[in-house]
C-alpha cells in the first residue's frame, strides 16, 4: 500500500506497524505464559485469548492519529519499546487471572511510565494498574489510579483509554462501592469520551453493563434489563453471537430477568449462555 500502490504515506504506514507490533507483542506474551502455566491458568485460557485486542482495530487511521506522537529521542524509543513489551506480560497475567503478579509488575511499569513522561503510554499502564487494583480488592487505589489513568489519556489524547477508564470508574463508584449518585454523575463523561472517539459498540455496551449493575442493585429492575438488553444487542454485534463476551451478558440479563419473576425467559438466556461457554 505504501510502497508498490502509493495508497498510504510513510507515516501511516508507521503507525499501523507499530500497532501491529503491539498486538504481537500481546500475543506473544500470552503464549508465553500458558506455555509455562499451570491447569488453574491454562483454564481461563479461552477468555485470555478472545480478550485479545483485533488486528482490525491497526486500520482505524483516526484512531491512530489522535495519540500524541512517540517521542523522537532514539534512545526514550527503545525505553518505551521495553516498557510495551512488559506491560504485555503484565497484562497476559492479567487475562489469565494471575492478578497478584499483574499488579505488581504493573506497578512497576507505570511508575517508570510516568518517569518517561509518554502521556498515551502512561495512561494505558495506569489503566491496567488500576484494574488489577479492583481484582485484588483494592476499590480505594483502584479510584485513584483509574482517575490518574483519565488525566494522562486527556493529556495524551488517547480517547480510547479515556472512554475504558471513565466507564470502569462508573463501575466501581456507582456498583461496587454502592454510591449510585457520585458514580452515575460520571456517565457524561464516559459518554463524552467514548463520542470523541467517534462511537464504539463495545465501549457503549461495557458502560451500559455498569449502568444495568447500578440499577439492579438499587431493585430498579426495568430499567437494569433495558441496559442489559442494549448491551447484549451491541456484544453480539461487535463479536458475534457464539462469543463468550455475549454468554456473560446473557447471564447478566438472566440474573435480572430472574430477579423480575420471569423465570422462563431466565431459564432460555442461561441456557443459551451456556451453550456458547460448553462450545
Amino acid at each position: 500500500a505504501t510502497q508498490i500502490l502509493g495508497e498510504q504515506t510513510e507515516a501511516t504506514l508507521d503507525l499501523r506497524m507499530a500497532c501491529l507490533d503491539r498486538r504481537r507483542q500481546a500475543a506473544a506474551a500470552l503464549i508465553a505464559e500458558l506455555a509455562a502455566g499451570d491447569p488453574a491458568m491454562l483454564a481461563r485460557s479461552v477468555t485470555a485469548a478472545v480478550g485479545l485486542v483485533d488486528v482490525a482495530a491497526c486500520g482505524d487511521l483516526t484512531a491512530l492519529r489522535q495519540p500524541v506522537a512517540p517521542p523522537a529521542d532514539p534512545a526514550t524509543r527503545a525505553t518505551l519499546s521495553v516498557l510495551g513489551q512488559r506491560l504485555a506480560d503484565a497484562r497476559a497475567k492479567y487475562e489469565l487471572g494471575v492478578y497478584g503478579e499483574a499488579l505488581t509488575l504493573a506497578r512497576a511499569i507505570a511508575s517508570e511510565a510516568r518517569i518517561l513522561a509518554y502521556r498515551p503510554f502512561q495512561a494505558e499502564t495506569e489503566l491496567l494498574q488500576g484494574q488489577l487494583e479492583y481484582e485484588t480488592g483494592d476499590t480505594a487505589h483502584a479510584e485513584t489510579t483509574l482517575q490518574a489513568a483519565v488525566w494522562s489519556a486527556e493529556a495524551g489524547r488517547h480517547d480510547e483509554i479515556s472512554a475504558r477508564a471513565w466507564s470502569s470508574l462508573v463501575f466501581l463508584i456507582g456498583y461496587e462501592k454502592a454510591e449510585y449518585a457520585r458514580g452515575l454523575a460520571l456517565v457524561p463523561r464516559a459518554t463524552a469520551a467514548i463520542e470523541r472517539l467517534g462511537g464504539s459498540a463495545d465501549l457503549t455496551a461495557s458502560l451500559e453493563r455498569a449502568l444495568g449493575a447500578i440499577d439492579g442493585d438499587q431493585s430498579k429492575l426495568d430499567t437494569a434489563v433495558a441496559h442489559f438488553e442494549t448491551a447484549l444487542a451491541l456484544t453480539e454485534r461487535v463479536f458475534g453471537a457464539e462469543h463468550p463476551r455475549v454468554a456473560k451478558s446473557l447471564d447478566n440479563l438472566g440474573m435480572t430477568v430472574a430477579a423480575q419473576g420471569n423465570s422462563a425467559r431466565a431459564v432460555s438466556l442461561h441456557e443459551r449462555a451456556l451453550h456458547i461457554y460448553e462450545a
